[in-house]
Parts: structure tokens; C-alpha cells; sequence
């Protein structure tokens, strides 16, 4: 895929410095970058992300969320004629090596890109010789990391911005199931840690180490909203089995919640990996 038609995006809210150090290095390959800052202050630090001339930078009066801004990134980028935007966290760490292998399984045959609405992109290894992806199919796939086809998103009708953080990315993938669009995964991405800049501690669990985080109760109430209204969206589509596995997140997610809090009461919490 030809650099002039792929994009990068992210949405921001108060990002680390971290983050513009990264940006700095991925702008100098001349990639399109898009960014949407939900800020609700200005980033200090002498940070001038709207100076290059690849890096397009709207800032916002609010925090208008990550579905208002996944919309808006992915209709600019088709609008500058883009075929692919890839999104990333804020704290997804990346490098010019992950990008560079990126755009090169957009061109391998056996990624077939242009046959799939979105791909995922992942750091988890899986043993291979030479450069070939560990390709697969997914019912679920998470925003960051995730290179949409614009076309096809287009398609299905861009992000939802009705969904504020929670449920973005699984209301993505149910109009592709609905809409019989595939979502496939690639493994081996160097360079691509989603876990390093998370809040999440290490917890010691009968030999286990479970990394998890407690949230906020105002994202556990969007969190259930959102599934909810996933849950019966799915249902009335007759995509009973993404409901249910919906359903298996849910009940996951709330189980891991009640775990959390009560691990912290004990302090069982630590910094490390």
C-alpha cells in the first residue's frame, strides 16, 4: 500500500509525554497522521503537534469521546482519499518498525486486505520463519491496533458516536457481522506493546499473575449501558451468538471488577510485570 494512501489516527485526552515522543518519531517516516484531541486543557510541554506537514490536529472546546472522534478521523481520512486508517491508544506503545510492518502486510496476498473491513494488528508472538503474519479470523476486535479499510467502514456507516468510550469498538463489529464483513487478526507486529502504559497493577493469584485495573464507577455504569444496548441490538439481528458472547464479556468484566476492589482492600496490588 502506497504511503500517500494510508493514515494514522489517534484521539487524545491528556496524553503522557511519552506519547509525543513516539509521535515524533513515527511523523518522520511521512505517514498521514490524523489526530483528535478531546484535551480539556492544553498540553503543556511546547508539544507542536499541528506544525508538521503530515500531521492534521483538531482540538475540541470538550471531551467529545472516542466514538465522536473515530468518526470524524475516519471520514477526514477518506475525504484526503485514504484507503486504510489505523488507530492506536494514546498509550499503545509503537515504533517506525510497527508502521513499516504494517503497510507491508497490506500488500501480502495472504493478508487480503481489500477483502476484509478491518484488521487487527497485535504484538502477540506466535512462532514463524521470515516475515509471514499469523493471520486469523475474529468476532471482536479492540480499537487500538485495529487498520479499518474506509471503504468498507464506509459501507457499514463509520463508528457510532453515540457510544462515548465503551462499546466503540464491539458496535464495529457487530454491523460487520450483521453485514457479513470478515475482521481478521495479525500476530507478530514488532515493536507493539499494548501493556507497558496501562494503569493496570500485577496481581498474585494461587501462582497466576492477572494484570487488571479497577475503573471508575462512571466507566463501569458506560460499560453496562453499552453492553446492554450491544446485547439487544445483537438480539434483535438474530446474531445470537455474538449476544451471548457479548453476554461472556459482561459477566467477565464484572466478575473481574468485584475481584479487583477486594484484592485492593488487601493490598495485594504491585507495579510489576
Amino acid at each position: 500500500m502506497s504511503i500517500n494512501t494510508f493514515a494514522l489516527g489517534f484521539v487524545l485526552y491528556q496524553p503522557k509525554d511519552s506519547f509525543f515522543d513516539r509521535l515524533q518519531k513515527i511523523s518522520e517516516l511521512g505517514v498521514s497522521i490524523y489526530i483528535f484531541d478531546n484535551s480539556t486543557s492544553l498540553i503543556e510541554g511546547g508539544h507542536a503537534i499541528g506544525a508538521g506537514g503530515n500531521i492534521f490536529y483538531e482540538k475540541n472546546a470538550k471531551n467529545y469521546g472516542l466514538g465522536k472522534g473515530l468518526y470524524d478521523l475516519a471520514n477526514r481520512a477518506y475525504s484526503d482519499g485514504k484507503k486504510a486508517l489505523i488507530f492506536f491508544d494514546q498509550d499503545t506503545v509503537i515504533t517506525p518498525e510497527t508502521i513499516l510492518f504494517i503497510m507491508k502486510c497490506c500488500e501480502d496476498p495472504t493478508v487480503d486486505f481489500y477483502n476484509a473491513c478491518a484488521i487487527l494488528f497485535s504484538g502477540r508472538r506466535k512462532e514463524l520463519i521470515g516475515f509471514e503474519p499469523a493471520i486469523s479470523n475474529v468476532k471482536l476486535a479492540i480499537n487500538s491496533g485495529t487498520l479499518f479499510n474506509l471503504e468498507c467502514l464506509k459501507e457499514i456507516g463509520w463508528h457510532d458516536p453515540s457510544f462515548f468510550v465503551d462499546g466503540v469498538d464491539y458496535e464495529f463489529c457487530l454491523r460487520c457481522k450483521i453485514r457479513k464483513k470478515i475482521i481478521i487478526e495479525v500476530s507478530n507486529a514488532p515493536g507493539f506493546d499494548h501493556v507497558s502504559e496501562q494503569d493496570d497493577l500485577t496481581y498474585k493469584i494461587f501462582g497466576l499473575k492477572l494484570r487488571m485495573r479497577a475503573y471508575p464507577f462512571f466507566r463501569i455504569k458506560d460499560y453496562i449501558f453499552s453492553s446492554s444496548r450491544l446485547l439487544f441490538k445483537s438480539i434483535a439481528s438474530g446474531e445470537f451468538s455474538f449476544a451471548r458472547e457479548l453476554a461472556r464479556q459482561l459477566s467477565i468484566y464484572m466478575l473481574s471488577q468485584a475481584i479487583v476492589r477486594l484484592l485492593n482492600v488487601f493490598g495485594c496490588g504491585s507495579n510489576g510485570k
